[in-house]
C-alpha cells in the first residue's frame, strides 16, 4: 500500500497538469482507496474511507464502460489483478 501511496504522490507532483492523468492513474488510486476502505472497515484505519473508494471506483467505471452495472469496487480490484499481470 505504501508504495501506492508514493506513486500517486510522485505522479501528481510530476504532472504539469491534471489533464494529463491517464486511466492508469484513476485505476492505481482506486485500488489504493479500496485497500484503504478496507482497513477502515476492519476498524484499521481511521475515519470512513468507504465513500470515497466507492466514489473513486464509480469514476474509474465510468471512464471505462458508460452504463454498465456492478459493484465498482470490485470492478476495480478485477482491473488491477489484469493490469498487474500485463504491465
Amino acid at each position: 500500500m505504501f508504495s501506492e501511496i508514493g506513486w500517486t504522490v510522485r505522479f501528481l507532483a510530476d504532472a504539469a497538469c491534471y489533464s494529463e492523468l491517464d486511466r492508469e492513474f484513476y485505476l492505481r488510486k482506486a485500488a489504493l482507496l479500496d485497500r484503504i476502505a478496507l482497513l477502515d472497515d476492519l476498524g484499521h484505519a481511521d475515519g470512513n474511507a468507504t465513500e470515497t473508494a466507492y466514489a473513486a471506483a464509480v469514476f474509474l467505471l465510468d471512464m471505462d464502460q458508460p452504463g454498465l452495472i456492478c459493484d465498482p469496487r470490485a470492478y476495480v480490484r478485477r482491473q488491477c489483478v489484469y493490469w498487474a499481470r500485463n504491465n
